[in-house]
Formats: C-alpha cells, structure tokens, sequence
C-alpha cells in the first residue's frame, strides 16, 4: 500500500526537476539570443559607420581629380545592405542588413529582397519580430517621423497609415506608383505561437523631419 505514494512522490520529483532543467534551458537561450543581438547590433552598426567613411573618401577623391580622370577613380562598394531605421517617438532604433532568414531578424531588421532600396523608386520594404524590434511599433501613430540612415544619405519618412492584413496579402509588398516605405511584422503584438496576421505601416518620403499637416 505505501509503494504508490512513494512511486507517486518520485515520479512528482523527477517532473520537477525536468521542469527546472527546461526552464533554465529556455533562460539560457533567451538570454544568448538577446546577447547575440546586441552584439551584431552594435557590429552592423560599425559596419555602417565604415560604409559612411568610405563612401564619403571616395566623394572626396572623386570631386578632388579632373572630371576627365574622374570615372577612373577605383572606388569600392560594399554588396551588403545595412542601415538604421529610427523612429523617435515610439523609442525604435534597429539596425537592418539584407534579406528576411530566420537568423537575420533573430538579429536585427530584414530588408525584403526585391523591393526598392532607400533613395531608388518604388516601394521599400522592411520586415522585423513582434517581440523584438518592431514591438514599438504597437505604439505607432499618424505623422510619426521616421528616418532610415544608410551609407550614401539619411533618408526621411512620414507615416501616413497602417493597417492589419492577412498573411497571405502580399499586395502591400508591391509598388503602387509612389515612393514609399513598408514596415512588416506579425499581429497582434500580444499573441502567444506564430501571430495569424500582419500589421502593416505605410509611411511616405519626406524631404525631413516636419510637423504633420492639419486635417
């Protein structure tokens, strides 16, 4: 009769401690995850600072040799995308870097391949987590500024909407006839397992920070 409840008591004591063993699992990997970020946040802001420096010499050499040597100046590019978005008043400030992989946006913002990049026509097209980066933008509003600072020129937007979508509307990640900036993340930001929608941000060029036009 006093077999159960000791077979009770260990099978209780090995669920514990199986549960300890996974939760610290789970705290560990979360805390890699966001040390992990941090630090390719701040080397893929490096990096920027770098492409600034060195698109800024090559103006320089450029602009210092005769227009008729000028095409001859060896300058070098750099294949790999990477940029700041930043929008003040909800507190965003992310690093974005090329492509939407998984591990891309562990990391920071993905820019959608594809899609227009800042400064060229079309439709420019970024995509984060809801539960990392892009969760400020649960607090987003009309008229909030926005600036994507890039190697070759800050460049400035202004929200004029958004809007939650099914998963499946790629319509958004189109170009419509006008120059614009997307910004992807799932919906809604609160939800628990993969989110069944997209929150959407349409946000419109501007020549640079501005106070939003009266209705």
């Amino acid at each position: 009769m006093t077999s159960v409840p000791i077979h009770l008591r260990k099978s209780l004591s090995w669920l514990e401690s199986a549960l300890w063993f996974v939760s610290c699992c789970l705290l560990g990997y979360c805390g890699f995850t966001a040390i992990d970020a941090s630090l390719m946040q701040a080397k893929l802001a490096r990096s920027l600072e770098q492409s600034r420096i060195r698109t800024n010499a090559a103006t320089d050499t450029a602009a210092s040799v005769p227009t008729e040597q000028a095409d001859k100046v060896p300058v070098q590019s750099d294949t790999g995308f990477v940029a700041r978005l930043e929008i003040p008043r909800v507190g965003l400030s992310a690093m974005v870097l090329e492509g939407v992989g998984s591990r891309t946006l562990r990391v920071g913002l993905g820019h959608l391949p594809g899609t227009s990049r800042p400064g060229q026509p079309g439709n420019v097209v970024l995509a984060g987590h809801r539960d990392t980066f892009f969760r400020p933008l649960g607090r987003i509003g009309k008229c909030d500024d926005v600036s994507l600072n890039t190697a070759a020129g800050n460049y400035h937007y202004r929200v004029r909407s958004f809007e939650v979508v099914d998963p499946h509307d790629v319509n958004q990640l189109t170009y419509h006839g006008k120059d614009e900036l997307t910004l992807v993340t799932c919906y809604p930001f609160s939800y628990i397992g993969p989110a069944p929608k997209r929150f959407i941000v349409h946000a419109e060029p501007v020549l640079g920070p501005e106070t939003c036009p009266s209705s």
